[in-house]
Formats: C-alpha cells, sequence, structure tokens
C-alpha cells in the first residue's frame, strides 16, 4: 500500500497544472491543520487479489476541496487528467460527486482503481 501511495503524491505533487492550482497543498489522509482551500487530499484501500497474477487492487479515493463548487469542479478535472491522461500507471476512473462535510467545506470526491 505504501508504494501506491507514492505514486499517487508523486503523480499528484508533481503534475503542473494541479501545481498551478494548489502549489504544494496535496496530502495524504487528511490536510494539515488550518490549510486553506484549494486543496487536495487522497487515500487509498487494499482489496483482495482476485487475479491469476495475485495482484491486488486498490482503490484511490480523491477529494478536491476549493471554496466555489465550480472552482472545486474544476480541481476534480485537474486531478482526472494527472491520474488518467498523464499518470505512467493504469487508473479506472469510477465516478465522483460533489460533497460538503460537517465543517461547510466544499470537495468533489473521485473514486479510482488501479491494479498492482
Amino acid at each position: 500500500m505504501r508504494e501506491i501511495s507514492e505514486i499517487i503524491y508523486a503523480i499528484l505533487s508533481t503534475d503542473p497544472a494541479l501545481i498551478a492550482a494548489v502549489g504544494n497543498k496535496v496530502f495524504p489522509l487528511i490536510a494539515d491543520q488550518n490549510v486553506k482551500e484549494p486543496f487536495v487530499t487522497f487515500n487509498i484501500s487494499e482489496e483482495a487479489a482476485y487475479s491469476k497474477e495475485s495482484k491486488l487492487q486498490y482503490t484511490v479515493t480523491v477529494s478536491s476541496y476549493d471554496k466555489e463548487y465550480n472552482d472545486a469542479i474544476d480541481l476534480a478535472e485537474l486531478v482526472k487528467t494527472a491520474l488518467l491522461v498523464n499518470a505512467t500507471e493504469v487508473f479506472n476512473y469510477e465516478g465522483g460527486q460533489p460533497y460538503l462535510n460537517d465543517e461547510n467545506q466544499l470537495s468533489v470526491v473521485q473514486s479510482y482503481k488501479i491494479m498492482n
């Protein structure tokens, strides 16, 4: 799981369009305390190996936070481009949806699958 986390972080933290949008504000699991939007968080869940090659499948959930609804959607599109177009690994996009958490932070939460 650590290897996948490092791959995700490397992709998201070095993508030029994402850097322009969020700077260095890409975080595994939770953002630093008092961080201001825009920023991106991601988490990974490992699933049982079902392939003949015993490869593990991972679900990667990425949350793109911004102050405005349309800005959060635009940020999520940058994440999608980074993972689906610019990455050398094969990610399968599972979908996404806007979300408002208990602290009134607006995000778009997206889910991806990757095999390793």
